[in-house]
């Protein structure tokens, strides 16, 4: 078997600059609620396959504290309302939501001998 997956070696190209990243699950779940730090060996992972998430979760809100976690407060100002606010979810030309899901990784030697 073999797993393939797309990497993104961010590490500090954008300095200074930090996006912020929510690892959106297809049941719709925020796993990772975090801002990316510009530095070396970071790095971003993702399928290498398309996937998508329906309407009804697409339109669910994204629900966060002031600290970053995720949990079932009201959205802290300036945050995505919604999934589909967020740069991990978008509506397709055909009218599917596709998603995104990616988690941060360390880019380093040791993940380039796996």
């Amino acid at each position: 078997e073999h797993a393939y997956r797309l990497v993104f070696a961010y590490e500090d190209r954008f300095a200074p600059d930090a996006p912020h990243l929510h690892t959106v699950m297809p049941s719709g779940i925020v796993e990772t609620n975090a801002t990316l730090r510009p530095q070396k060996e970071e790095g971003l992972i993702a399928f290498a396959y398309p996937q998508s998430i329906s309407d009804e979760l697409a339109d669910s809100p994204v629900l966060n504290r002031a600290d970053g976690s995720v949990d079932d407060s009201v959205p802290v100002d300036n945050s995505p309302r919604t999934l589909r606010e967020t740069a991990f979810v978008w509506q397709r030309e055909d009218g599917t939501n596709a998603l995104l899901q990616t988690w941060p990784t360390t880019f380093n030697d040791n993940f380039r001998k796996t």
